[in-house]
This record gives C-alpha cells, sequence and structure tokens, in this order.
C-alpha cells in the first residue's frame, strides 16, 4: 500500500507519529497529504465546516510549526489489526452522535450523511430477490466500481436486495435521497450465469460486468480483496467470546454450515460425512461452531456434536440485523470455514482475518463451474468431470428428488440420486469422502495464518 493510500492519524504536535506508515514522516508532509486528498478534505469539512482551515493552524508549543489534527478519515480499507488509532471522538453535527476511527471503518453517523455522498450517487437494484451469498458478490463487484471511480462515487441499495446489513460500514455505501437530480439508478442482472459453464467467470464478475454496463465503464479483471467491512465491535475478541460463551469456547474454531435449502438439495452433503469430518477436527483439537438459517419451510440442519450451535441465530427467518452482523464477527475471528457452496463460502472469502488470511472450504460436487463459485481463499472440492451427468459441463439441477411442493424446482432433479443415511443425495457430493476434506483442513490449518491457499 503506497504512503498516499493510508489516511494520516497524526497526534497534533508530534512529529512523525502516523502509526499507519510505521515511519517517521515530517508534519508538513502529513498536511500535505490531507490538503491534496478530496477524501480526507471531504470528510474534516462534515465535522469543521466546508472550507475549514482549522486542521493546518501554527502550533506555539512546536516552534510555530503546523499542527495536524488527528485524522478521523473513515473511507480507506485496512489491515485489521494492522494499527493503533489514538484519534479524538468528534461529534457530528448532523447526528450528534461520537464518530470515531479505531483501526477500522466504522463510523455509521458518516454514512447516513447525505453531506457524505460525493460524486456519482448511484441506486443499485436486482432484477431478481438475491440470496445473502448473491449480496456479498455483489457488494465485491460495487467496491471494484468504486476503485475504478476514484472513490468519487456513493452506493445504495434499491430494491430486491437481501441482506443490506452487508454493506453496513463500507465506504462505498451511503445516504441520499433517491429523487436527487443527480442520482442515477441502476437494475442489475445475473445473465452472465447462463453462459458460465464455459465463460469461466465468477458470480461477482457477473455483477460486475453489469455494472460496467450501466454505467458506461469498460469491464476490467476483477479484484478479490475482501469487502465486507466489519465494525470496530466485531473486531473485538471480547464481543465474539460472548457469542461463544454458551460453551466457554476459548480454542481456535472452525465454522461450519452443514445445512441445506429446499430448493437446492443436490448441495447436500450427506449427514454422515459432516459428523466424521466434525469428529476429526475437534480430534486435532479446534473448537467447531455450526451456524445457519432455521427455517422450517425452506431450510435443513443436521444435529451435530459440535462445541456451539448457532443455527438460527446467525440468520433467522426475519433476518434479523444483529444475526447478520453476528455472523460477521463470528467469521472474523474463526481459522477457516467449511460449507457447500453457500452463503458461508462467499461470506468466509470477503470478511478480512486478523490472522492474515482464511482458507475457505467448499465442498461444490458436480452442480455449478468451479469458477462461478471458487475465491483465491478457496479449496473447493469438485466431481465435474468424473460424472457422466457432470462431464464435461455442471449440471445445474435443483433437487435430488421432488418435493411435491408446486415449485418449478422439482423439474429440474439430479439424474443420479444415491441413498445414504439422511436421506436422498446426488452421487456428485457422495462421492466426496470426509476424510478426503478433513485432510486438507487440517493440512491448511496448520498453518493457520496462511494469507493465500496454494
Amino acid at each position: 500500500m503506497m504512503v498516499a493510500d493510508v489516511p494520516c492519524s497524526c497526534v497534533a504536535g508530534v512529529e512523525g507519529s502516523c502509526r499507519r506508515h510505521s515511519r517517521v514522516m515530517p508534519t508538513e508532509y502529513m498536511v500535505k497529504l490531507c490538503n491534496e486528498r478530496p477524501n480526507y478534505m471531504r470528510v474534516w469539512d462534515i465535522h469543521y465546516g466546508p472550507g475549514s482551515v482549522a486542521r493546518r493552524v501554527p502550533d506555539p508549543d512546536n516552534g510555530g510549526r503546523l499542527r495536524v489534527k488527528p485524522c478521523i478519515f473513515r473511507g480507506e480499507r485496512l489491515p485489521p489489526g494492522s494499527i493503533s488509532c489514538g484519534c479524538d471522538a468528534y461529534h457530528c453535527t448532523n447526528f450528534e452522535e461520537p464518530c470515531t476511527m479505531s483501526g477500522t471503518a466504522d463510523v455509521r453517523s458518516c454514512l447516513r450523511c447525505p453531506e457524505y455522498a460525493t460524486g456519482r450517487r448511484i441506486v443499485v437494484s436486482s432484477d431478481r430477490t438475491l440470496a445473502p451469498g448473491d449480496t456479498v458478490g455483489l457488494v465485491l463487484a460495487i467496491r471494484n466500481v468504486w476503485d475504478r471511480l476514484g472513490r468519487e462515487c456513493t452506493f445504495k441499495w434499491g430494491k430486491s436486495i437481501v441482506a443490506p446489513e452487508l454493506a453496513d460500514n463500507c465506504p462505498y455505501f451511503g445516504d441520499f435521497p433517491d429523487d436527487g437530480k443527480d442520482v442515477e439508478s441502476i437494475t442489475i442482472d445475473q445473465n452472465f450465469i447462463h453462459r458460465s459453464n464455459r465463460s469461466n467467470v465468477h458470480l461477482a464478475e457477473a455483477y460486475l460486468f453489469s455494472l460496467c454496463e450501466r454505467l458506461d465503464l469498460p469491464f476490467e479483471p476483477l479484484n478479490f480483496d475482501p469487502s465486507i467491512v466489519p465494525s470496530r465491535k466485531e473486531m473485538e475478541p471480547g464481543h465474539v467470546s460472548e457469542i461463544l460463551s454458551a460453551n466457554g469456547e476459548s480454542r481456535p474454531y472452525v465454522v461450519i454450515n452443514a445445512g441445506h435449502k429446499f430448493d437446492n438439495t443436490t448441495k447436500r452433503w450427506p449427514t454422515e460425512h459432516w459428523a466424521e469430518l466434525v469428529k476429526r477436527i475437534r480430534r486435532a483439537g479446534f473448537a467447531v461452531v455450526q451456524v445457519g438459517e432455521r427455517n422450517a419451510s425452506n431450510h435443513w440442519h443436521p444435529e451435530l456434536e459440535v462445541d456451539v450451535d448457532l443455527v438460527g441465530e446467525t440468520g433467522p427467518p426475519l433476518r434479523q440485523h444483529e444475526d447478520f452482523r453476528r455472523l460477521i464477527a463470528v467469521v472474523y475471528h474463526s481459522s477457516a470455514t467449511i460449507s457447500a457452496l453457500s452463503y458461508l463460502m462467499h461470506l468466509g472469502a470477503q470478511v478480512p482475518s486478523p490472522h492474515g488470511g482464511r482458507p475457505v472450504f467448499a465442498i461444490g460436487g458436480g452442480r455449478e463451474p468451479n469458477a462461478w463459485s471458487a475465491y483465491p481463499s478457496s479449496v473447493l472440492f469438485s466431481s465435474i468431470g468424473s460424472l457422466p451427468c457432470c462431464s464435461p459441463d455442471p449440471c445445474w439441477k435443483a433437487r435430488v428428488i421432488p418435493l411435491g411442493d408446486k415449485s418449478g424446482h422439482d423439474g429440474s432433479l439430479c439424474e443420479r440420486p444415491t441413498q445414504t443415511m439422511g436421506g436422498m443425495t446426488a452421487e456428485c457430493m457422495a462421492k466426496i469422502r470426509p476424510d478426503e476434506v478433513a485432510s486438507a483442513v487440517l493440512r491448511h490449518l496448520g498453518t493457520a495464518t496462511v494469507s493465500k491457499v496454494v
């Protein structure tokens, strides 16, 4: 990261006190940096008024040299745990709330302030209701557009967006009137999915292509850096300890989602496979935390011998804000995530890690193209090419057997259902053995601080 890309956190009157740069820097240079970066100026103006010069005044206690006040910039993406910001707390004139920067973009009052939104103001809707995992991919695509536009734009959610809470704390999102004359309203699609078997495109790239098309921008390769921003509270070890305290867990832990939705039962991995995998992970000294949505009409989760059961507390039927954010905190502090192709897989790849990296294990079978689902941090277990029904292309089938619920999914059935202990399972999923997954998980957890999986 270049110096000019990092905000200043100087202590008033102390030369070379910028903790974000970890080097001695002249105070005058920090003033110059703040003056030349419009994003810095913008947030300063919110708190001190447009055109304020309060941030560069002579300091009689420092030989008359210019003084730089603590920076409260809330927009840069910084590696979690890389700084210990000593900024003072200021009060927003719009909301009369404390606004602090303490290692992450955690200033909700600025995000809701219409004065914060500058440059292009863009309301993003979807042509269909998104699943939470889709929303994660869309946030990643939006962050790429924000970077490309020089961070001089602000996005806001429109219609058909599930789990809008995923954008909380993200500097690319803000609030502004929808009917403003300079507001752009766009509706994105996922039409690339129809070409995904042969186009080698990722879910988030499909959204990025749609965004670029509607915003008249050239398409460029996707930057997969994490785009979900935890709050300061969510990054605190004490916060996740409270969530997991029911079992007094303090060991490193792995998060699993062993369930599936009824509209995609081809993603189901056998219950006995999950039970064996959990047993091996716990035997190696790691705790296992099970998560998922408890909704009897659309979701099913097996009962497993885990250390902490958060099923129903990390995305309930009402999709309460605190439960979505609770899962972000749990994933942030985890050593790894394991799931089928699900919301947890996307979240595991897009929530930053205080350890420097988090392996994301995804049990894919033969339903979807590897490129459509895999992130740079993913270890994907695929059966594509190993069975006639998913060779050479994945099948995209929805259900293993019909459920008789008058859903169109009953017309998209697996060609090779197989009986397992917990019920009928797609053969492409059943043939992925628990010892294969366990070996990969424990091999990577032996060096849990890896930043990339190779």
